[in-house]
């Protein structure tokens, strides 16, 4: 049921009771030598998309390492990823009143990524404030 095509999502559920997480979302990247920096962007909005559907609130994200997505760099990828998930978790706020529905990411938990990788996140995360500002604008 999941080919791993870009964009591409399977939530999966865990039966087992002794475990922490009850879900595991399955994220396809696509074909290896065609992922991008706007790849990424795509398929880590659309795991954004599924988890809002869905009312998650709080994640545990993998973060594909460099060494799997060799023809970028690691901040070319962690753009990719962080541009993604906070551009696709927006909502306008005169709207989000007609529209109670819509549940945003409050908490991303990102495995793999080292703490000086941490900056371009940061970096992304202020660019994601000016455009929130221009889209309430």
């Amino acid at each position: 049921d999941f080919s791993g095509g870009g964009g591409e999502t399977l939530l999966l559920y865990n039966t087992t009771p002794s475990s922490k997480e009850k879900r595991c979302l399955l994220l396809g990247l696509g074909k290896e030598e065609e992922v991008s920096i706007e790849s990424l962007r795509c398929a880590f909005a659309s795991a954004v998309k599924e988890c809002q559907k869905k009312g998650i609130s709080k994640i545990n994200l993998v973060v594909p390492t460099i060494t799997e997505l060799r023809n970028l760099t690691v901040e070319e990828c962690l753009t990719g990823v962080a541009e993604g998930i906070l551009l696709t978790n927006y909502r306008w706020e005169k709207l989000a009143k007609l529209n109670e529905e819509t549940v945003l990411l409050k908490e991303v938990c990102l495995v793999g990524i080292l703490p000086k990788m941490l900056e371009v996140m940061k970096s992304c995360g202020h660019i994601a404030e000016g455009v929130y500002l221009a889209r309430d604008l």
